[in-house]
């Protein structure tokens, strides 16, 4: 799925090792990285969750924007799901789920998002995550796109600060 576009992106089997391994790293070396969203028991995939250090970004990604800025170490949270699964909760739980499954095993400063200014449901989601909206430009993507983040002061994403 791309940003803002509503429709799934088809990708190649062939891409699936390299996201596996590029996966499988970030766990490694962060301790955090991509989750694969099914609805259970049939395992039907409906989309992703992902914890993303911003300095783990590729160059042909950073082209993308004009200006490419984030804090050394940002961690952004980021998901998508099929538009089939949209307004029944999910992305409400996979956020919470995410922040709190992380909570116990990784100490994080913050925790930042962005979000598309028409996109309610997701400004929701992240709101009822504790994120809390910011105006300070965190630099990583288009240009009036909204800021949220999660303070470990404001008890968010630390081993002992959820």
């Amino acid at each position: 799925m791309g940003w803002g576009d509503p429709s799934p992106e088809a990708r190649p089997e062939s891409a699936l090792p390299a996201l596996a391994a590029a996966c499988e790293k970030a766990f490694a070396s962060r301790g955090y990285g991509m989750y694969a969203v099914s609805l259970t028991p049939r395992g039907e995939f409906i989309g992703y969750i992902q914890l993303r250090n911003l300095d783990d970004t590729t160059e042909a990604f950073r082209s993308g924007y004009e200006r490419w800025f984030p804090r050394q170490g940002e961690v952004e949270v980021l998901y998508a799901l099929d538009p089939g699964s949209w307004g029944r909760g999910y992305a409400k739980e996979m956020v919470r789920g995410l922040l709190e499954e992380t909570k116990g095993r990784v100490e994080l400063e913050r925790v930042t998002a962005c979000v598309m200014p028409g996109n309610g449901g997701s400004q929701r989601v992240l709101e009822d995550a504790r994120l809390t909206r910011t105006d300070e430009n965190l630099g990583y993507s288009k240009e009036g796109d909204l800021y949220y983040v999660l303070e470990r002061g404001a008890g968010a994403v630390g081993a002992r600060s959820l």
